[in-house]
């Protein structure tokens, strides 16, 4: 829920050609909490349209043509809206069982994966959107690049940068004293704390 999706409407013959045509539509949905768009004009007999679905559950969105009444309308198959409970981030600094992973800040953490899960633990296929990226200490806020990524399809895996030490060096029984964190609204959530050691000063 909460995400939007593109809808894409096409006008078409008996056989499901697109055909040319620039009639307005309007959506329609199950879901009465659900931000539809204004009406739009077909371009060459298609239109893409955005739509967020708000209510959990089997859901449906629904096109009719409201220049002709008399050309069919037409309702998408059954979607199934689940809300999203959290993200996970995977390990960071490669962790080995009682010793936190270990990064250089300014350096590349590659491969980064966040993922979009529900309350089961599953991810989020229909997740797409916008969320903020954020480095946190036991010492205060510090600094991230990116501060904000794009998940598709419920995931993003990419490199990321942190810019702020910590105090504290990777040994068996240590807790690390930094994370990443991520953020859509009032949903999180936050990588393993690892060390992140300053870089070392050259001349």
């Amino acid at each position: 829920t909460g995400a939007p999706l593109q809808v894409i409407v096409n006008a078409t013959d008996d056989n499901w050609n697109v055909v040319s045509l620039t009639d307005e539509v309007l959506l329609s949905s199950s879901d009465a909490q659900a931000i539809l768009p204004p009406s739009a004009n077909l371009v060459n007999g298609t239109v893409i349209l955005s739509v967020t679905l708000n209510s959990t559950g089997s859901q449906t969105i629904s096109a009719e043509d409201i220049t002709d009444p008399s050309i069919l309308s037409i309702t998408s198959p059954i979607i199934d809206v689940v809300e999203v409970a959290f993200f996970t981030i995977t390990d960071i600094g490669d962790p080995i069982w009682y010793t936190p992973g270990e990064v250089t800040v300014g350096d590349l953490i590659q491969q980064v994966e966040i993922m979009a899960m529900d309350a089961q633990g599953r991810r989020v296929n229909n997740y797409t959107k916008e969320v903020t990226l954020s480095e946190w200490t036991d010492y205060g806020p510090g600094r991230i690049e990116p501060e904000t990524i794009r998940l598709e399809a419920g995931k993003w895996k990419s490199n990321i940068r942190i810019f702020r030490a910590g105090e504290k060096t990777a040994a068996a029984g240590v807790t690390g004293d930094v994370w990443v964190r991520v953020n859509d609204d009032n949903i999180f959530g936050e990588s393993n704390r690892f060390c992140a050691l300053p870089r070392p000063y050259t001349h």
